[in-house]
């Protein structure tokens, strides 16, 4: 459940940037608008990755689903390229300390069981995620249709659901069924 959270992404890469195009009306100032965002944020993403393992992973995850949230629910007011371009920032900063621990946790649960089992359930699950937000938008547009702001108020909430992310200790997994041992066959040796 706690992967629904995911669906805020599908709000970044459609509503945002709908959005940001109402605000930056010139092609070319959009244009360097994302990309000094995403250059600021190549460094940064180093940085937390410095970060994510000196600290308790699922601490960081924690920081980053409440700082993701707020980021979203700020998004809300924005009304200038300035705004947008903090907005940008800010989110590809604090989505950088939610998802790097959250990889790290999934991929060593991965290694400490069946991998192709909690990949396909992480998969599964953020494909789930992302159809629950894009249920929960559209009707959201077609109620407010004039209000695109409201999708960053749901995507702030739906974050949230990172929140209910456990880690858990190597015997429990991810909720996963464990994966069949190998059957052994008795191999008759031959003697030469």
């Amino acid at each position: 459940i706690s992967l629904i959270g995911y669906s805020e992404d599908l709000i970044f890469s459609i509503a945002w940037p709908i959005f940001i195009a109402t605000v930056i009306k010139s092609l070319l100032a959009l244009g360097a608008l994302i990309s000094a965002s995403i250059l600021l944020n190549t460094i940064v993403i180093i940085l937390i990755g410095s970060f994510v393992d000196k600290h308790k992973r699922l601490s960081v995850e924690k920081l980053g689903t409440v700082l993701t949230a707020f980021v979203w629910f700020g998004a809300a007011f924005i009304k200038s390229g300035l705004g947008a371009f903090l907005f940008d920032n800010f989110y590809r900063t604090t989505r950088h300390v939610l998802g790097a621990p959250l990889m790290s946790i999934i991929y060593d649960e991965a290694k400490n069981s069946s991998v192709m089992k909690v990949m396909i359930f992480r998969e599964m699950s953020l494909a789930f995620g992302k159809v629950v937000g894009a249920v929960l938008s559209i009707i959201l547009w077609i109620k407010f249709p004039d209000k695109l702001n409201y999708l960053f108020v749901r995507a702030g909430l739906l974050t949230l659901f990172y929140l209910l992310l456990k880690e858990r200790s190597r015997k429990d997994g991810l909720s996963i069924p464990p994966a069949q041992p190998d059957i052994a066959v008795p191999v008759q040796s031959s003697k030469l």
